[in-house]
């Protein structure tokens, strides 16, 4: 035996061929034999879309009075299936033309949420905006699930409807 072969962390080689074999072992684990990619675990939203409910409302809150009520709706879908009430989202809008920005996190109650257990649903909330000079406001938010991961990001633009304040 050389000196190169005494060399080592102690371990003979009949020692060292258990992990490597068993890293080998889980690196192969898909039923056709092919490896097995890396599951995403996070969130995705898709189908961003909303309906204007009332123009110049009085009622809005928040100094939002005679602001355009509108409801936004967005799905998602999530592996895991830890897409669960409530869920914090990340919210932030920008007006056009003036580039006024706005971002918050938010926390969406059970009642805003329909779905499957979490896997796969939907998002609603009613909302109240005012465009004064504005032309448009642009929407993009993410949801997180409850173990931290965070969705694709998504943005809706909503046109300033005519007659709104």
């Amino acid at each position: 035996m050389n000196d190169i072969s005494r060399i080592g962390a102690g371990f003979s080689r009949r020692r060292m061929a258990l992990p490597l074999g068993l890293v080998a072992s889980l690196s192969v684990a898909g039923c056709d034999g092919s490896p097995v990619e890396p599951r995403d675990s996070r969130p995705q939203l898709s189908d961003f879309t909303y309906t204007v409910v009332a123009l110049n409302l009085p009622q809005c809150p928040n100094g939002l009075a005679n602001g355009t009520q509108f409801r936004w709706t967005i799905e998602f879908s999530d592996p895991d299936g830890d897409v669960v009430a409530p869920v914090l989202m990340e919210w932030s809008t920008s007006f056009n033309p003036s580039g006024t920005t706005k971002s918050a996190l938010l926390i969406i109650p059970g009642a805003a949420i329909t779905g499957e257990g979490g896997l796969s649903g939907s998002i609603s909330q009613t909302q109240c905006l005012r465009f004064v000079e504005q032309e448009s406001v642009d929407i993009t938010l993410s949801i997180y699930d409850q173990v931290g991961n965070q969705s694709n990001p998504r943005t809706l633009r909503i046109e300033r409807p005519e007659g709104a304040m």
